[in-house]
């Protein structure tokens, strides 16, 4: 069973996904602008006996995508994480008329082909949409969704150590973007400090490769 009808990117993958998982009330540039915008940033991560990985980001970074705007427009959600998948979880918001949002390693997701072993590396959202039986239905940007076992999922969901598992469920509808002015009840929420984290460990990372470029 689908839980929404509507899939496939306008411009922004992210974005339409929020966008669909929230009954496709708001416009793809409303989300994309609360979530950050357009950003920026380059990394060039080096790894011995390889050559240089070069990452270009090109939207706002590092606060997560739909966690931002889930929290701009004020959609009430639950985030969770555990060690290994939750199907009893996934199944209770699925039943509940709930998509739920997904971090994976793409590389594990047979539509996307072979991919370079660092892939699983990169954080990868995507929308269960539905399911049937032991098959999921998943958003990632194609005019319909993609049909997967459950088990296979959850091996992409594995993959992205990371992410230890999250998934993020809309429990409620949106109250609106946040005016100018009012207070910002989630400031202080985890993934920030994780964001914060995320960052430290890529400016050290560079330092680091700074210093081995320098000694060499």
């Amino acid at each position: 069973m689908l839980l929404y009808d509507d899939f496939g990117t306008g411009r922004h993958r992210e974005s339409s996904l929020v966008r669909h998982a929230l009954g496709s009330t708001h416009d793809e540039a409303l989300v994309a602008g609360l979530a950050g915008g357009i950003g920026f940033m380059y990394f060039v991560f080096e790894y011995g006996g390889r050559p240089p990985l070069l990452t270009i980001v090109a939207q706002a970074h590092p606060d997560p995508w739909v966690r931002s705007a889930l929290d701009r427009l004020r959609v009430p959600h639950e985030v969770f994480h555990s060690a290994g998948p939750r199907w009893d979880r996934v199944h209770a918001a699925l039943d509940a008329g709930r998509p739920v949002f997904c971090t994976v390693d793409r590389s594990g997701l047979p539509w996307h082909g072979p991919q370079d072993e660092t892939a699983g590396a990169d954080p990868y959202t995507v929308v269960i949409a539905g399911h049937e039986g032991g098959t999921l239905y998943v958003e990632d940007g194609a005019p319909t969704p993609y049909r997967i076992p459950a088990e296979v999922f959850g091996a992409a969901w594995s993959g992205h150590r990371r992410g230890r598992h999250e998934m993020i469920v809309p429990t409620g509808p949106a109250a609106g973007p946040r005016r100018r002015g009012s207070p910002r009840r989630h400031d202080r929420t985890p993934h920030r400090a994780g964001a914060r984290q995320q960052v430290r460990r890529q400016l050290r990372f560079l330092r680091n490769g700074e210093a081995r470029r320098a000694a060499a």
